[in-house]
């Protein structure tokens, strides 16, 4: 049996123009059924808002916390942590 991940997956999705009017929050809602556990993992992720904090001032911010000294985390934690 395949998992919803392997179905999503599989499914061949329509190519959308960049132009289209397409409401990614609509998509999930529609297929929740189909897809019901990944459909909660992409409303986990779709529901965090949109930062209006420039990436610079973040990364600034970055450097200072997760320096080499003080950081004994591998760079794939860090760039994790710091997208999150």
């Amino acid at each position: 049996a395949h998992t919803d991940l392997d179905k999503y997956l599989m499914n061949p999705m329509k190519e959308i123009a960049h132009n289209a009017d397409f409401n990614i929050l609509s998509w999930w809602k529609t297929n929740e059924c189909k897809y019901k556990i990944v459909a909660k993992m992409a409303q986990d992720v779709l529901i965090i808002p949109v930062s209006i904090v420039a990436s610079e001032y973040v990364f600034s911010i970055a450097r200072r916390i997760l320096n080499d000294y003080r950081c004994s985390t591998t760079p794939e934690n860090v760039e994790s942590l710091i997208c999150t």
